[in-house]
């Protein structure tokens, strides 16, 4: 193919198209000022957009490494939330333990207050006792008293005793 000054794709020194014969074509004209405005204005939207995707990327990375993060803290997590819930059974444990330990403990007090009321008549008892001996000593040194009678007495200072 021969090179033409113009070809008809509007470039000096190209092949021409042989079907136009070699006439040199059209030649394509500058974009007006207001093409270059309108291009200029799409420009600048597609670069504000491509700085919102890159924001958007940007965060959305900043958020996967924040969960990145935050699974690799629940993981190291697992290990004190076993803890966690073997120390929750223990205390249970315990609190029933305790529980158990608070109901005996009332169990003894109750029996604390009964013997300190026991203990309470025991002075009186001694007495009692005190003046049943004299009772019988003095009954024994009458003359005509016979074992029996010391017997039957015994009996009852023993059911008195026990009342």
């Amino acid at each position: 193919m021969a090179l033409q000054p113009w070809s008809n794709n509007g470039h000096r020194n190209s092949p021409s198209n042989s079907l136009a014969g070699g006439v040199p074509g059209p030649m394509h004209l500058l974009p007006s000022q207001e093409e270059l405005a309108v291009r200029c204005e799409e420009i600048r939207r597609i670069a504000a957009d491509n700085t919102l995707v890159l924001e958007d990327i940007l965060g959305l990375r900043d958020i996967i490494q924040g969960g990145m993060q935050l699974e690799e803290q629940m993981r190291a997590l697992k290990p004190i939330k076993a803890e966690v819930l073997l120390l929750s059974s223990e205390k249970m444990e315990l609190e029933a333990l305790c529980k158990e330990l608070s109901v005996k403990v009332q169990s003894l007090y109750r029996e604390l207050e009964q013997i300190r009321s026991e203990n309470k008549q025991i002075p009186a008892i001694r007495e009692g006792l005190h003046d049943i001996q004299e009772e019988i000593l003095r009954a024994s040194s009458f003359p005509g008293w016979s074992m029996s009678m010391r017997n039957t007495q015994k009996s009852s200072f023993l059911n008195r005793i026990r009342l």
